[in-house]
């Protein structure tokens, strides 16, 4: 899933903050479907905008760029942008599954990057299977306003962007071929800007470049092929090249342009010849030995240079050179120099010899048509392999996944004679290391031209050569041409040069497109650097980690459905008064809502994210809008799933700061404030452990441990790897934003050596309250103050459950305990750490004493308890047994039932309550929640609401009842959305209304979630200002399913008090 959010009003909205503030490009890139004529045949493609090529895009030095891609292909696709430095930000790079995730269909993301310190010709395309066939454009980077190039200015430019054409759809094209371990089919033409040209059968366009007699044309020439490299001409004309890739050249006369795939040439043509046409041409360079391994397209294809005002007299067609002519190729790579302005980085630091080469695996039991072996390829014997479709290489490197790759690149080839070898491995570098790779194409069955393609960087080309390689002797450390891919000739090497001064993950692959399924590839990790401004930055909001995301917990390797690929999901900090847009794209393959626990979602109530009660779930590859505004709110909030149990794996942090900033805060302003997210975890997938206690009828199993923030710890198996470290500063005071995220856990929450002042609860203030432990059941979120007084050392967070079941033998419950560690600044890693005393887990009187003994903290214009009450209600709660249902098919006995007041709540199947309420329809609830327990012998499975009239003052005792000797008690987290209230009381078993003379009406506890306690009561009071249908439910999640719940349906008031229509876009019932 994907969160992308937008915080309003935000400066500078389109800028990252860490990108330069040139202009700003935008471009919105939507990927579809698009029919073509092409060789007598009509073709239905994938193509952006329904262009062929993509639309060129056109920036200046220094400028931020933000592309938008919607991909509403039926495939995943990415877009790499082919020869950007993607300086700090290579979570745009895009290759698949190494620097992110694909989109889904139906989904979409935006890139944002800088091109600082890059002119010339550059392109993108998909990096996601064949689909670069269709999928691609010109990138074309010009020099900052006010700078000239340093050739003559030209008079006019022409992106010239060479490709192949199948009459096939392309991603059947590779899938046979991948099926049958083969090379795929060859092409069926060439093209010229999307065109094949008038040489070809059924030809009805040809792409005509028109120009001026005597002038300079800037001729910016892209392969963009797959699988060819090509030569180029223009009958009658010659070239001066003055750049290839993005990097300008020392001039370079001569008339046949050769590219590799992924190469471009920025070439000068002086339009000196006799007015007329003449044909812009293009042929396949064949290098693969032997000839008989692999047929390539031999066409031509061709387009028109064409003088204004000639006649239409047949073109002149240009001689071409042999298919196999390498001796014009090599002529044209070896003789590029560069301007030798820039110097040639030494010493090196990190020397690696790589040998490229084809060859064959067994078939994979995946390769259904596969007999015997299949083609493969492989760099210094390791035939490279993308990792699952759960994580990409930077988003396992962030989030610290083990078991996706390793770090054991070799540096040299292995012996001759070695088997190729299967793997995923990178090779580390340090920030700014010199590296220098000579690339082998060693002579062997079968051997061809490998255009190399380096992501990140650009290399200096020291050397290139064919036959043996003759040492550094023939280094040119004065004029090297720099470069992002490079042809390494068959049977020859090249010698290329970096300095590794961008953090990331970067893909180092050949650049024919068979190549990289077969495992020519490999990749580079570059570490961080020393400062801010050259360590790898977080991913952004909208990055996408969609659906699955491979993780590591308890010496298990597991997929769990995240946010961004992040656990937990990120953190989304505004300001109070600010508009919250978050854009959820839903890449899981489960229906999905996501509410905003404890946000008011006033005359909001279609934003709120509560399953079926304020929406439909967003199905498998859908997406929603949530928009609402935050006034009247500080503290800490969170996010989270509402749908199933995917909550144990999706929330994350809601952050609301004082419109002043710190200095609005009620207590002294923290040094730093720390998020603290308690949750569980599952060595299952968590929908199987729902669905298992479904069909049991029972509660579902134990969770394997506790996390604090992500992690469980290094008290658990395996547990260290990713454990959260707070580093602090002596004599410092720091804001913990606690938040109990568990799904059905309350928990205990000390950090060894220190005291806590807690001054909010539920993102409501309170009178000072010091504590050394901190309770905190699921829902409810605390802020404490901590200062850092200790003696300084390594300190444990510990986290560990509260059992508050009333049954002689509880079901088992988790038992582990949760770490993190706090350390003082300058105290090393390996120092021993402290571990608190925690209460034992039935500590029923420390929970209490917590629970009970905070008050609000009332400022002048709070809120105050109202005193006349409209509605008083009593709702009993509590679990009890019931027969085995029909579909329970794994239930023995008995199963569990849930109710409110005897009314077991049942979810509405077709509409959402808000959508039934507003449009009227009948028979989807009834309104006849009862304001007292019923004599009902047994619970009732209804769909009931309790309505109340706008601004009504509503007061609910809660009672937590034993309706089953068995089942028992325990504390029950009741969560109301959509208001804060009161807690005017809580106490332990049954409510007398003569303690009504006890309610706090002075300074109560202020929450969304209150924890009633087993065979206890608690009682709220609240203001129904908020039109809607509000959900009031058991926070363990547990008990949802079982139907512990029931709704407020607050009618309309007068205007402008009123239920809005629902938004666009919003998610339909299936």
């Amino acid at each position: 899933m994907v969160l992308e959010v937008e915080d309003e009003p935000a400066p500078d909205k389109k800028v990252p903050p860490d990108l330069p503030r040139g202009a700003v490009v935008v471009q919105l890139c939507r990927v579809g479907s698009m029919q073509i004529n092409q060789l007598c045949s009509s073709t239905n493609i994938i193509a952006v905008n329904s262009q062929l090529p993509g639309p060129s895009i056109e920036v200046n030095e220094g400028d931020a760029v933000e592309v938008n891609v919607i991909n509403n292909s039926p495939y995943n696709v990415t877009i790499h942008w082919h020869g950007v430095f993607q300086l700090m930000t290579p979570w745009a790079d895009g290759p698949s599954l190494v620097s992110q995730c694909p989109i889904q269909p139906s989904g979409s993301y935006t890139y944002r990057f800088s091109v600082a310190g890059q002119e010339g010709t550059l392109w993108w395309h998909a990096h996601s299977s064949f689909l670069r066939a269709t999928v691609y454009g010109a990138f074309i980077i010009r020099p900052r306003s006010g700078n000239a190039y340093p050739f003559p200015a030209p008079d006019k430019e022409v992106p010239i962007v060479l490709g192949e054409w199948w009459n096939q759809n392309v991603v059947d094209v590779e899938n046979d071929a991948v099926l049958a371990g083969q090379l795929p089919t060859q092409s069926d033409a060439f093209t010229i800007n999307g065109k094949t040209g008038l040489l070809y059968k059924c030809a009805n366009e040809t792409f005509t470049a028109v120009v001026e007699p005597n002038t300079r044309v800037l001729l910016r020439v892209i392969n963009a092929g797959l699988n060819s490299h090509l030569f180029f001409k223009v009958a009658g004309h010659n070239f001066t090249v003055v750049a290839v890739d993005g990097a300008y050249t020392s001039n370079l006369n001569t008339d046949t342009l050769v590219i590799a795939p992924g190469q471009t040439v920025d070439a000068l043509v002086t339009t000196n010849a006799a007015p007329g046409s003449y044909y812009m041409a293009v042929q396949a360079l064949d290098t693969m030995s032997p000839l008989t391994f692999a047929t390539s397209d031999t066409t031509t294809a061709s387009a028109i240079f064409q003088y204004n005002g000639t006649s239409t007299n047949p073109p002149a067609m240009p001689t071409m050179p042999a298919s196999s002519d390498t001796g014009t190729a090599n002529a044209f790579y070896f003789g590029l120099r560069g301007l030798g302005t820039a110097a040639v980085p030494s010493p090196v630091d990190v020397s690696m010899t790589i040998e490229l080469g084809l060859g064959q695996l067994p078939c994979d039991p995946s390769q259904t048509k596969c007999s015997g072996t299949a083609a493969a390829a492989a760099m210094n014997g390791i035939s490279f392999r993308l990792p699952g479709p759960e994580t990409s290489l930077l988003g396992a490197h962030v989030n610290a996944l083990t078991g996706v790759f390793t770090t054991d690149f070799p540096d040299g080839p292995p012996p001759s004679g070695t088997a190729m070898a299967v793997g995923t491995k990178v090779k580390k570098l340090s920030y700014n290391s010199v590296v220098e790779i000579v690339l082998q194409n060693p002579s062997g069955v079968p051997t061809e031209n490998h255009p190399i393609h380096l992501h990140g960087f650009n290399f200096f080309v020291l050397a290139q050569g064919v036959g043996a390689f003759p040492g550094s002797a023939a280094y040119n450390l004065v004029d090297p041409v720099a470069r992002n891919t490079i042809a390494v000739p068959g049977g020859g090497w090249a010698v290329i040069r970096f300095v590794a001064n961008n953090p990331g993950m970067w893909f180092f692959h050949c650049h024919l497109d068979p190549h990289v399924p077969m495992g020519l590839g490999m990749v580079f990790h570059v570490d961080s650097g020393t400062t801010p401004g050259s360590t790898l930055p977080p991913p952004p909001a909208d990055w996408v980690g969609v659906g699955g995301m491979g993780i590591s917990r308890l010496c298990m390797n597991s997929v769990i459905y995240t946010v961004n690929q992040q656990l937990p999901g990120p953190t989304i900090e505004v300001n109070e008064g600010d508009t919250l847009v978050v854009h959820v794209v839903n890449g899981s393959p489960y229906p999905v809502s996501v509410h905003w626990h404890g946000i008011f979602q006033l005359k909001s109530g279609w934003a709120d994210g509560a399953n079926m009660i304020t929406q439909c779930p967003m199905q498998p590859s859908a997406k929603f809008t949530y928009v609402f505004n935050i006034t009247g709110q500080e503290g800490t909030l969170w996010w989270h799933a509402h749908s199933s149990m995917l909550r144990a794996t999706i929330y994350g942090a809601l952050i609301i700061k004082p419109r002043a900033g710190p200095s609005g805060y009620p207590f002294p302003k923290p040094y730093a404030e720390i998020p603290i997210v308690l949750g569980e975890w599952w060595n299952r997938n968590v929908d199987d452990v729902e669905n298992d206690a479904l069909l049991t009828g029972r509660g579902p199993v134990k969770s394997d441990a506790l996390t604090i923030n992500g992690s469980p710890g290094d008290q658990t198996p395996c547990g260290g790897a990713g454990m959260f470290q707070l580093e602090v500063e002596p004599g410092k005071t720091y804001l913990l934003r606690i938040i109990n995220a568990a799904v059905n856990a309350e928990l205990f929450f000390r950090v060894a050596g220190h005291a806590f002042t807690v001054v909010a609860a539920d993102a409501s203030y309170t009178n000072p309250h010091p504590t050394d432990v901190i309770v905190v059941a699921p829902g409810q979120t605390v802020d404490a103050l901590m200062t850092a007084s200790a003696a300084p050392g390594r300190y444990y967070m510990a986290a560990r459950a509260f059992e508050s079941k009333t049954v002689a033998n509880p079901p088992p419950f988790d038992t582990t305990t949760a770490t993190a560690v706090l350390r003082y600044r300058g105290v090393p890693d390996y120092a021993p750490a402290a571990m608190p005393a925690l209460p034992p887990y039935t500590d029923v009187v420390t929970a209490g004493r917590f629970y009970w003994s905070m008050t609000g903290l009332v400022r002048p214009g709070d809120p105050v308890v109202p005193k006349t009450v409209d509605h008083s209600l009593t709702v009993t709660f509590g679990l009890d047994t019931a027969p085995c249902a029909p579909d329970q098919t794994k239930c023995q006995g008995f199963s569990v039932v849930a109710s409110m007041n005897r009314y077991s709540f049942l979810f509405p199947d077709k509409v959402s309550l808000l959508e039934a309420l507003f449009r009227g329809v009948p028979n989807v609830y009834s309104v006849d929640f009862p304001g007292s327990p019923p004599p009902l012998p047994a619970a009732r499975k209804v769909t009931s609401v309790r309505k109340v009239n706008f601004n009504d003052v509503v007061e609910v005792v809660l009672q937590n009842e034993g309706y089953s000797r068995a089942l028992g008690t325990e504390n029950h987290p009741i969560h109301l959305h959509g208001f804060n209230f009161f807690v005017l009381a809580q106490g332990l078993g049954r409510f007398d209304p003569r303690m009504k003379s006890t309610y706090n009406l002075v300074n109560p506890q202020v929450r969304n979630t209150v924890a009633v306690p087993a065979s206890g009561w608690a009682v709220i009071r609240f203001t129904a200002n908020n039109p809607g249908m509000w959900f009031m439910h058991c926070h363990l999640d547990a008990h949802l399913p079982l139907g512990l719940a029931m709704v407020f349906e607050v009618l309309n008031g007068p205007a402008p008090n009123l239920l809005p229509p629902p938004p666009a876009g919003y998610p339909k019932c299936h």
